[in-house]
Formats: C-alpha cells, structure tokens, sequence
C-alpha cells in the first residue's frame, strides 16, 4: 500500500505485519479523532467514509469494541446503525451496549451529579458560548471545548475554566482534570480507558475459556489523544498493541501510530481482506452478550 503523495508517512504497513491474522487480537477503537476525523464541533462528527462497513466486516471474525469519551446514547447515535457482534463501551468506561442492543452500567455515578450539575453552572457563568465556547455534559464528566474561540479570548478566559474545573476535584466522588485537543475535561476518578479495557480484556478471557477451540486474544487499542494513553499503557502490559491516531509523531505509549481516520479504515479492511468471505461463528457476539 503505497503512501499518498504529499502526505506524511505512517506506520501502516508494519502495523499490518504486526496483526497479521485480526483473529489474535481484541480490537479496540477511539471515536473521536480515531473512527471519526476532529471536527470544530462534537455534534458534527461523523465516521470517516467507509469506517462502518470495516468495522462490521471485521466484527465478523474477531471481537471488536469501540472505547469513547462520548456518552453512550450519544456514541450510538453517532455510529448510525451499530454492526452486529460490536460492543460499545461509552463515557471512558461509564457503562457498555452489548451487541443485543441492551446496556450495562459500569459504574455508580449517582453521587457525580450534582458536582456536575453545580460546575456546569458555574461554567456557563464563566463563558461566552456565543463567542464558540462549548460546554458539553456527558454522564460521567463535564467538558470544555475551545476550538472555535478567538485566540485572545482562549488566553484571557482558559485560566479561569481551568480554576473552576480544578476547584471541584475533590468533590464527590472525586474528580479528575484532563486536558486534550483544545478541551479541558472534569472527569469522575477511577474511571478512564485503562481500566475499561482490563474490562474488555477479562470479556474476551471469559470467550477463550469457554470456548477452548478458540485462543485467548490480547488488546489492540487505537486512539488519538491524551484520554487513550491510559488504555495504550494497559494494552501494552497485558501483551498487546497501541496505536496513536496522529498526523505527526508526539511523544505517547503507543508503538506504532497512523496519520488520520481515513488510514485507520484501510489498516481495517486490509486485515480482514486475507480472511475472504469467512462466516461469523457467533463465538464473538455470544462473547460480548455475556
């Protein structure tokens, strides 16, 4: 697979090598930025052409899970129709849709809510939405987009978001504050990408022991900002893979790295393509069904 004229190179054909047979591995992607290019506005995005149908072709013959910040309502409503034998885990970790279409709470978040529900106040307070401030509530955090703010406006208010944000860390149950790709997040402790993906990983051990015909997998995790670090770094001590989504090297945990969403969907459809029209067995959709 030649690279594109003008474009900067990637880690694509070695990352194919790497997987070889997609069956070996539990696949593990980010939306935003990974499935879906960034956009100014979150409500804008959409999959990259073509993510849909490779991932449910590859969910065919390995398990496949998509790992996201977003809420899970709002992932599934991104993702359009959701492939069979795909499972869905949204808001780092908060809760999971498992390939039937019903959802598992992951966590116990009623003592966020009113941390959450006070700060958003305080938030909007603080900002111009009209100026392309974006205050967005997800169940289990509260984030803070600046991507389409003047500059100046960033430098003279960012500090002050930053200070209310901070503020309520250690209010109930306890908090943490990210930062990521022109956003600050206020996100609930003790749940991040890292420990879904333990999650995820003991789902597909719990797969291998009851089908002994089919051999353990490990995690091959795809993500594009500082939120998948946590997941890269679980990836890799459990024995498998990270992949950063990024037009440039950047210092991460991750081995190899891709360029932008549109490479994720060839690197998908090229490690499925060896394995032809290979039926679904349904070991994967009764794996994620639990």
């Amino acid at each position: 697979m030649a690279t594109d004229a003008g474009a900067p190179p990637d880690d694509l054909e070695a990352l194919r090598r790497r997987i070889g047979d997609p069956r070996r591995w539990t696949i593990v992607l980010d939306f935003d930025g990974t499935l879906a290019p960034i956009v100014d506005h979150p409500d804008d995005a959409t999959p990259a052409p073509g993510a849909i149908e490779a991932i449910a072709d590859l969910a065919e013959v390995c398990e496949v899970a998509i790992l996201s910040g977003r809420a899970l309502d709002d992932l599934e409503a991104r993702m359009g129709t959701v492939p069979p034998n795909l499972l869905l885990v949204g808001g780092h970790g908060n809760e999971a849709r498992r390939p039937d279409g019903s959802h598992e709470p992951l966590t116990d978040l009623d003592a966020a809510t009113a941390t959450l529900d006070r700060v958003e106040a305080d938030l909007l307070a603080t900002v111009d939405t009209a100026t392309g401030w974006l205050v967005e509530r997800k169940s289990t955090s509260l984030a803070v987009h600046h991507r389409r703010v003047p500059q100046a406006e960033v430098a003279a208010t960012l500090p002050r978001v930053r200070e209310v944000l901070a503020a309520a860390a250690d209010d109930p149950p306890g908090f943490v504050l990210l930062g990521g790709k022109a956003v600050l997040e206020l996100k609930v402790s003790g749940i991040d990408k890292g420990l879904a993906l333990t999650w995820l990983d003991g789902q597909a051990a719990d797969r291998a022991t009851g089908l002994p015909d089919r051999p353990p997998t490990v995690p091959l995790v795809l993500g594009d900002d500082t939120t998948d670090e946590d997941a890269f770094e679980v990836a890799l001590a459990l024995g498998g893979e990270a992949v950063l989504i990024a037009e440039e090297p950047v210092s991460t945990n991750a081995r190899f790295r891709l360029r932008d969403p549109a490479r994720v969907v060839t690197l998908l459809r090229a490690v499925r393509e060896p394995l032809g029209d290979e039926p679904s067995s349904g070991v994967v959709h009764d794996a994620w069904d639990g």
